[in-house]
């Protein structure tokens, strides 16, 4: 037997998409590269957004690291704001949102921690190579060509 969505179902649904197209807006992106940051697909956060589909909770606690708006936020509205936009959420307050969720959250939520310091090693060995790289590419001191 099916369940058919109840209009209370449907409309918190809508509420939780606006606030995630509200965000996305405010964050000057299409929902293709929006998707690709969370790993969804374009037709996915279109589903969100439109309320036809739920967001997940790996999902939201991604939204919340990178954007610092947590879980309960973009679920029930209460405190939702895009005043603190851009600036990562400690991992500590991540941790917290995903309690009630059960320890794989934590467990997912201590490897992106891991996989985003890795990345931020990685673009600072990057940027030093290039320096490296350029500084020997610059001709020596004094030893200017002759015309």
């Amino acid at each position: 037997m099916s369940r058919k969505k109840s209009s209370v179902d449907t409309n918190k649904s809508k509420k939780i998409g606006a606030r995630i197209r509200e965000l996305r807006k405010y964050l000057g992106l299409d929902q293709a590269p929006f998707g690709q940051f969370l790993g969804l697909s374009s037709n996915f956060i279109s589903d969100l957004e439109l309320g036809k589909a739920p967001p997940t909770m790996p999902v939201l606690l991604l939204i919340q690291t990178r954007w610092s708006i947590s879980p309960h936020q973009i679920l029930t509205g209460e405190g939702f704001s895009l005043e603190n936009v851009g600036k990562s959420a400690p991992l500590e307050d991540v941790k917290e949102s995903s309690a009630p969720y059960g320890d794989r959250t934590g467990q997912f939520l201590d490897i992106l921690h891991t996989i985003l310091n890795d990345l931020d090693e990685l673009k600072r060995r990057v940027t030093e190579l290039e320096t490296r790289r350029d500084l020997d590419l610059a001709p020596p001191a004094g030893n200017a060509l002759k015309g």
